[in-house]
């Protein structure tokens, strides 16, 4: 498919939480030297069923959000088979609760800007496969007061590294597969107290099945799975056409997704000496 030097896509996707990367079918594949790529995503999503070490606690703690992402991408190659992308993310948005956690209130704002720049390779395989590493490092200016419960911003440092593999069996289907680590430093400023919120190295494991219906139009379905949660999956259409190369990514995430308002790998410490593993 060609591609024009800029591209725009409005669409919805899979919701970038703070813990993980959820990454768009297709989205390592390599981008033409040289192109210009501004995306906006957006994705409305409502959770309701609160879980508590692994059991479900209630079914009527009802958290909205209204997320989107910011995205500049700029494609240099750097090679006939190797190419390089550093991107800019802006996360923003708005998260509200209700019901059995309506006492959380709600948050708007900025989340914390994300820089990467993957490195893409494509293989000398039947159908071109592609490996890609992404080194991601989030800057700890979004919104955040510690006095609120909802944050957009962590207040933290994080940087998360990406290996992916695109297998291709056919000019139509491929095999996207994702994993990653993350590692983020101490909250210093966490909670009304302002305690020291620490969080272990977090793994996360993703993957899904793409359909190249025509030049312009993919299905997808996919998962994602990590130590601390089930797996969640989604079911994605985009379109797009070319030139001007314009699209819609639309994405549907599991209808009762748990809600977690803490990793269960954080460490609160109240003090120097005393701290406690806290569970969300």
């Amino acid at each position: 498919m060609k591609l024009s030097r800029f591209l725009l896509v409005l669409g919805m996707l899979p919701f970038v939480k703070s813990q993980a990367i959820e990454v768009a079918p297709g989205d390592f594949e390599p981008l033409p030297a040289g192109a210009n790529a501004l995306l906006i995503y957006y994705q409305h999503a409502d959770r309701s069923d609160l879980y508590q070490n692994g059991h479900k606690v209630s079914d009527n703690s009802k958290l909205s959000t209204d997320i989107g992402i910011l995205r500049y991408v700029h494609a240099i190659g750097l090679s006939e088979n190797l190419s390089w992308e550093p991107q800019l993310l802006v996360p923003f948005g708005q998260i509200n609760a209700s019901g059995d956690i309506g006492s959380l209130g709600d948050t708007r704002g900025i989340g914390d800007p994300i820089i990467t720049a993957p490195l893409k390779w494509t293989l000398p395989t039947a159908n071109k496969d592609v490996f890609a590493l992404a080194p991601y490092l989030y800057f700890p200016v979004g919104s955040y007061d510690k006095n609120d419960a909802l944050n957009l911003g962590e207040n933290r440092w994080r940087a998360t590294l990406q290996a992916a593999y695109i297998h291709h069996f056919s000019e139509q289907w491929a095999l996207d597969t994702v994993a990653e680590a993350s590692w983020v430093s101490a909250n210093n400023d966490f909670g009304s107290t302002g305690a020291k919120l620490e969080e272990n190295t977090r793994y996360e494991y993703q993957t899904a099945l793409r359909y190249n219906w025509t030049p312009s139009t993919t299905f997808a379905v996919g998962g994602a799975t990590s130590l601390a949660r089930r797996p969640q999956w989604t079911v994605s259409i985009s379109t797009t056409a070319s030139p001007p190369l314009m699209g819609v990514l639309l994405s549907r995430t599991s209808s009762s997704p748990r809600c977690r308002f803490r990793p269960k790998s954080a460490r609160i410490s109240r003090s120097n000496k005393a701290s406690r593993k806290a569970h969300a």
